[in-house]
């Protein structure tokens, strides 16, 4: 997974780095925060800002990190997180915080940590991407499949199902109600158990693809490795790489919260 970046409801843009720790844009200068500030690892692979301003932030090695109010709070394997290598993190409508691990999934909840693996029902337990959809449903993406959890219960798609691929990188639901699934082998979209894949014979750029996100126009973006950013827009593909003025074509679109729209916006057009 790529290392992540968001706009904060501050309007500063966060951006996470692979051993570089994590920068600030702010009023037009530059700040960065490392091991050396208090960050438990310089490898950031998610970032999450919560509905109360915290923001939160996933390493490969050192657990996750809380940064609120100008002081760091380290969450590690000793605080009861299952696994110190963050992929994804995310906040539900109820305020709970879940975390996606290498060792499966993390629930904060009153201040104690819940687990969750393939024991308890999941597919895998190296989880990469978690989101809620608009009917209270949680979806979690890992290394096997696709997970939901709906009253208590799972249920999980794979390639069985109609996936074409069981290594889930994201998920997203837009505004149609669509659930879209981002894997390796390119993009599925999810309704009502309907399945329809979309890979480079349909117009994606690459077949890895990355994150994903809706703007207000409607329009689909997602990322990927290699082949820059892909906008879906009325059925129809358009692909933007260097050769636009991106600065890279590799997961050229890093979001983990809608937050981040205006950034976007800013950003393509």
């Amino acid at each position: 997974m790529s290392a992540a970046s968001i706009k904060d409801s501050d309007g500063n843009l966060w951006i996470g780095t692979e051993g570089g720790g994590l920068s600030r844009f702010k009023d037009g200068n530059w700040s960065n925060y490392t091991t050396r500030e208090g960050l438990t690892s310089d490898m950031i692979r998610s970032i999450y800002e919560d509905r109360e301003g915290n923001l939160w932030i996933g390493t490969d090695t050192g657990g996750l990190n809380r940064l609120r109010d100008g002081k760091w709070v380290a969450y590690s394997t000793q605080e009861g997180l299952s696994h110190d290598l963050v992929w994804s993190v995310y906040e539900d409508r109820e305020g709970n915080l879940w975390v996606g691990t290498n060792a499966g999934l993390n629930r904060l909840h009153n201040g104690r940590w819940n687990h969750y693996t393939t024991k308890q029902g999941l597919s895998n337990d190296t989880v990469n991407s978690i989101t809620q959809d608009r009917q209270g449903n949680l979806w979690i993406g890992t290394e096997g499949g696709v997970n939901r959890l709906k009253d208590g219960k799972w249920k999980i798609y794979t390639t069985k199902n109609g996936l074409n691929d069981n290594t889930v990188r994201m998920m997203y639901e837009d505004s149609q109600g669509y659930l879209w699934i981002a894997s390796g082998v390119g993009l599925n979209r999810l309704k009502d158990d309907s399945w329809r894949s979309y890979t480079t014979r349909d117009g994606l750029s690459s077949n890895y693809a990355g994150p994903i996100h809706e703007d207000r126009q409607g329009n689909l973006w997602i990322g990927t490795a290699g082949g820059g950013l892909n906008r879906l827009s009325s059925g129809k593909w358009s692909t933007y790489t260097t050769n636009d003025g991106l600065s890279s074509d590799m997961r050229s679109l890093c979001m983990r919260t809608t937050k981040a729209t205006s950034g976007l916006q800013q950003m393509v057009d």
